[in-house]
C-alpha cells in the first residue's frame, strides 16, 4: 500500500495477530514503523505519524511482560560444559559462547582473521549497537578459549570457525536447537545471564567491569560518556580467565 493510504485501523489490523502473544516482535514492529512514518514525512509525504499511537490505542495496551532468557545458574554451568564435544562445530560454538559471554551472532559469524594473538577483534558488524558501533569490541581470551579455536580450526571453512554444512555461518539456531534438544533448561543468550551473575556474586566484579565484560555499552551522563571512553580491557581480563578456569573445572 502507498503509505499515505495506510491508517491506524491498517496497522492495528497488521499487528493483532502477535500484539498480545509476541509482545518483544509487537514493540519492535512498532518502533520500526515509527522510522518509516518519520523519514516519510521527511522526504515530503503527507502522512500522520499520530496514527501509529492511535493503532496501539485500538490495539490494547501490552501488559504481558517479556520474558527474559532461560538462564542456567551459574553454579550448573561447569557440569554442563563437561557435557559438550570436542568434535562437533555446535558444541565448540557453546563453549565459546559460555567461555566469552559475548551474543551468539558474534560466535557463529567468527573467523580466524578476527584473532589477533589472545585478543577476539569482533567486528563492527556482529557487535552490539550495530547501528551506532564503529569500532568493533575486542574480547579477551583465555587459555581454555584459546584451546577451543585449536579445536575449531579442524572444522574451519571458508574461514568460519564454526561453518554449517554449506560452508557458511552457523546456523542462527543451532545452539539454541542443541539446548532444546538436550533439555538444557537455557538458551544460548542466558548464558550471559549466567556469567554476569558469576561476577557480582562470585567474583565482587566492580559493576563498570562486569558490565564490560559482556559487552553492555554504558548509557549514563553524556558528558561523561564522551570522556570515558574505555572499553576495561586490560580489567576484564583476569576476571574472564577466572570464568574459563572456573567453567571448565581447571579452578
Amino acid at each position: 500500500m502507498p503509505i499515505v493510504k495506510i491508517d491506524q485501523d491498517d496497522i492495528a489490523r497488521a499487528l493483532a495477530p502477535i500484539w498480545h502473544q509476541k509482545t518483544v516482535t509487537g514493540k519492535k514492529a512498532i518502533s520500526r514503523l515509527r522510522i518509516v512514518f518519520k523519514y516519510a514525512r521527511a522526504k515530503g509525504f503527507l502522512v500522520n505519524r499520530e496514527i501509529i499511537d492511535e493503532a496501539i490505542i485500538i490495539l490494547g495496551e501490552n501488559k504481558k511482560p517479556a520474558k527474559p532468557s532461560l538462564a542456567l545458574p551459574w553454579l550448573e554451568v561447569p557440569a554442563f560444559y563437561q557435557t559438550l564435544s570436542d568434535n562437533d562445530p555446535t558444541q565448540l560454538a557453546l563453549r565459546m559462547l559460555i567461555l566469552t559471554g559475548v551474543r551468539a551472532d558474534s560466535v557463529i559469524n567468527m573467523q580466524i582473521n578476527q584473532i589477533n594473538g589472545s585478543i577476539w577483534k569482533i567486528p563492527a558488524l556482529y557487535a552490539k549497537g550495530r547501528l551506532s558501533n564503529t569500532t568493533g569490541f575486542d574480547v579477551p581470551l583465555s587459555p581454555e578459549a584459546l584451546n577451543v579455536i585449536e579445536l575449531a580450526k579442524n572444522y574451519e571453512r571458508n574461514g568460519y570457525l564454526f561453518p554449517s554444512a554449506t560452508g557458511g555461518p552457523l546456523n542462527k539456531m543451532a545452539m539454541r536447537n542443541y539446548l532444546v534438544d538436550h533439555k538444557v533448561a537455557a538458551r544460548p543468550h542466558g548464558f550471559r545471564s549466567s556469567l554476569r551473575t558469576w561476577l557480582s556474586d562470585q567474583a565482587q566484579c566492580p559493576f563498570e567491569v562486569a558490565e564490560a565484560c559482556i559487552g553492555h555499552v554504558r548509557k549514563g551522563d553524556a558528558a561523561i560518556d564522551a570522556y570515558n571512553r574505555t572499553s576495561y580491557l586490560a580489567q576484564r581480563i583476569p576476571y574472564m580467565q577466572d570464568w574459563a578456569a572456573y567453567v571448565s573445572g581447571k579452578s
